[in-house]
């Protein structure tokens, strides 16, 4: 048998990827659990979503999402269904809306590394470690346990994937019906704005799909069409049932009006090139890596493999589409950035590249980090920062110093040799001794001021750097994952708002208060549903301008009205009245009035 005929190992099938799965589900559980523990349900899109399955459920509608008494076609119906779903099994709550994003994204997990085994099958160690690049990028934390539907449209958007690669590597019908069932559910998950992600890819077979495979392209788009049958009846059956009981007009608003929405949370009208600024920022840490641009050099002479080409029709037509219609919001990257973690998994892991180049600094994720470093310190001593963003300006020095000196110690110390430890051991004892040395005032008030434990911390450390483990190629980019994991966990728990939490719910309970009393509430301008879950309300409020809220006190005496300080607030003569309710809430303040007081 010649060389050439002997064939390279593929990675196995479903059973080899659980088999592997086990680290990076354990690292899916600690993540998953810190995130519901330290980041409650505070945005408007969350609890506007809240509201709506609360609605639904003390209402008894199931076929369609309600809010306020009035349908709410611009809310897709599957993501509500599971939270009831889940209530029904474990009684309302607040948790389970926020397992159900994190339960897709970790099947989301099992597919992209199914994925990556179907593009590149010669490549055993891609399946087994794009999870932990795609699980530990900054916009798969972010989302991970937010109540909002994106992971469920980046989970159908994969499977989709899958069953059309399933299709075309084993010439099969299966992974049609699969790539049909995918596609209904994320409509019904997401709206049509859910096709973007994966039409274009199987249009574009004939570009990635390679000439050892003589596909009979007639054929190709004949399956296409049968899975976009399977897809369109499946939403079309609901639709069916929706139009009996409701009439035409609504399901025709689901079936063709849901287009991508902007959260609340995130600022509106961005520029058409946002999307170019947030990327970078979406999937770091491994954008910031230097190594992965290295090994991209070295495979730019080659001919793009199956896998690129791939990622590229998947990637290039939602970028330019979202970017010329907008809205600009992240959440839409999720969706694709599972390309992005194949592509540098691929990069990273790729058996052909010859020349690895692991150990070198200057392609290392600690150069970056000194380099960031060294910004920080010159910031610190720049004599004009006005220009700079006010998060910079007045920056302590010690923060690019830290930043700096970690990154050196970090790539040093594990390869550092007998001398550095003998340096390192010597300076310890120094610091030590040097409080008790008779003669001490020559020296620095600081030496002889420290605390004796630092220097024999120092010396210890130069006594055990021989026993730090040389570490593989793969733990390190495991330890990368896990330490960017553990950095966004720690920011987020930073940042998280207890306190506008807290004044959600003092809110809604006083509104549940309210509607215990009986007492009508009108609300100044829209109503989005935040405080319906929290309070368990019952009742619609009336939605009111400052023109006819004269009229609505007149005919409502011992009702109460809902304002902002941002937005219109009464006035009774030259004063303002006395609110029956203040609290801060979303960055004014909530202010609700009663009716005899206006």
């Amino acid at each position: 048998m010649s060389v050439n005929s002997v064939q390279r190992p593929h990675f196995g099938g479903w059973l080899q990827l659980f088999e592997h799965a086990l680290p990076w589900m354990v690292l899916w559980c600690l993540m998953a659990a810190a995130l519901i523990y330290i980041r409650p349900p505070v945005s408007q899109d969350e609890l506007r979503l809240l509201g709506i399955a609360w609605e639904m459920w003390q209402r008894d509608v199931l076929l369609i999402p309600v809010l306020n008494e009035l349908a709410a076609p611009e809310q897709p119906p599957l993501m509500p269904w599971l939270i009831l779903l889940g209530w029904k099994i474990f009684g309302v709550n607040d948790w389970w809306p926020r397992v159900l994003p994190a339960l897709f994204s970790l099947f989301s997990l099992f597919l992209v590394s199914r994925i990556a085994a179907l593009l590149w099958m010669d490549q055993l160690r891609m399946p087994r470690y794009v999870p932990f690049v795609m699980l530990s990028s900054w916009l798969w934390v972010f989302y991970l346990t937010l109540t909002l539907t994106d992971h469920l449209l980046t989970f159908f958007t994969l499977l989709a994937l899958f069953g059309i690669l399933h299709a075309w590597r084993y010439t099969t019908r299966v992974g049609w019906f699969i790539f049909g069932f995918a596609t209904g559910a994320a409509v019904l998950a997401s709206g049509l704005t859910s096709l973007l992600y994966t039409l274009p890819v199987a249009i574009a077979g004939p570009l990635w799909a390679g000439r050892e495979h003589a596909l009979r392209w007639r054929n190709w788009y004949f399956d296409i069409g049968t899975g976009l049958v399977f897809a369109i009846s499946l939403v079309a059956l609901w639709g069916l049932v929706v139009s009996l009981e409701y009439g035409y007009g609504y399901a025709i608003d689901h079936l063709v009006g849901v287009l991508p929405e902007e959260l609340k949370m995130f600022a509106q009208n961005q520029p058409i090139y946002s999307y170019l600024v947030l990327l970078p920022v979406a999937f770091l840490p491994w954008v910031a890596w230097p190594l992965v641009y290295s090994r991209a050099l070295q495979v730019s002479d080659r001919l793009p493999s199956i896998g690129f080409i791939f990622c590229a029709a998947w990637v290039v037509p939602v970028l330019v589409v979202l970017s010329v219609l907008g809205p600009r919001q992240p959440q839409y990257l999720l969706p694709i950035l599972p390309a992005f973690a194949l592509l540098v998994t691929y990069l990273l892991f790729n058996d052909e590249l010859i020349d690895q180049g692991e150990d070198r600094f200057v392609v290392s994720l600690m150069f970056p980090t000194m380099a960031l470093g060294l910004v920080l310190l010159g910031i610190a001593f720049a004599p004009d920062a006005s220009w700079l963003p006010a998060a910079l300006k007045g920056i302590s020095p010690v923060v690019g110093g830290s930043i700096t000196l970690a990154a050196l110690l970090v790539f040093g110390l594990p390869r550092s040799g007998l001398v550095v430890r003998v340096v390192i051991i010597v300076l310890g004892v120094s610091l030590a001794a040097a409080p008790s040395l008779p003669n001490n005032d020559v020296l620095p008030a600081v030496l002889t001021e420290l605390p004796i434990y630092v220097g024999i911390v120092i010396a210890l450390l130069g006594s055990t750097l021989g026993l730090l483990p040389t570490l593989t190629f793969e733990q390190r980019v495991v330890r990368i994952a896990v330490f960017n994991i553990v950095l966004v966990i720690a920011a987020q728990w930073y940042v998280t708002d207890k306190n506008e939490y807290q004044s959600v719910i003092t809110s809604a309970r006083f509104l549940g208060q309210m509607e215990l009393d009986r007492s009508p509430v009108a609300h100044m301008g829209t109503y989005h549903g935040q405080f319906h879950f929290y309070g368990r309300l019952r009742n619609a409020y009336k939605e009111v301008t400052p023109e006819d809220i004269l009229a609505w006190v007149a005919a409502n005496p011992a009702g109460v009205v809902i304002t902002y300080g941002d937005g219109w607030q009464p006035r009774v003569g030259n004063k303002s009245p006395v609110p029956l309710f203040e609290s801060p809430y979303a960055g004014t303040t909530l202010r609700i009035f009663s009716a005899a007081a206006l």
